[in-house]
């Protein structure tokens, strides 16, 4: 299967929209530390510039919005290091395709395979 995705017949794409650190720290413990202390950045920025916007100055109050952009960084962290671990190691692509974070699209006829509909068809 990893020679199929390497000679581009096969395609991998990011399945699960629940991000589980655990996985992560299974599949790529590199990978985790840095998506750990996006996830804590991103809660903790907002609520600084929250308290330093009443305490200091309204102008903080633009730190609010790294919410939505540490949302988006710690997800594309996420996403790139379940894909680049897939990729890369034929267990983690096992192990990934079994847990449902990751879906395999056939290029030549496309189609899909995930392991829920595998595992409903047999």
């Amino acid at each position: 299967m990893q020679a199929a995705v390497q000679a581009r017949q096969f395609s991998i794409a990011r399945f699960a929209f629940v991000q589980e650190p655990q996985i992560l720290e299974l599949v790529a413990p590199s990978s985790a530390r840095l998506h750990n202390i996006s996830s804590v950045a991103t809660f903790l920025i907002p609520l600084a510039s929250l308290i330093l916007s009443f305490a200091v100055s309204g102008w903080f109050a633009f730190g609010l919005l790294y919410f939505i952009v540490g949302t988006r960084v710690t997800s594309n962290i996420w996403a790139s290091s379940i894909l680049r671990a897939a990729y890369h190691s034929e267990e983690a692509f096992c192990f990934l395709f079994y847990c449902s974070k990751i879906n395999c699209y056939d290029l030549t006829t496309r189609s899909e395979y995930e392991w829920q509909l595998i595992k409903k068809a047999s």
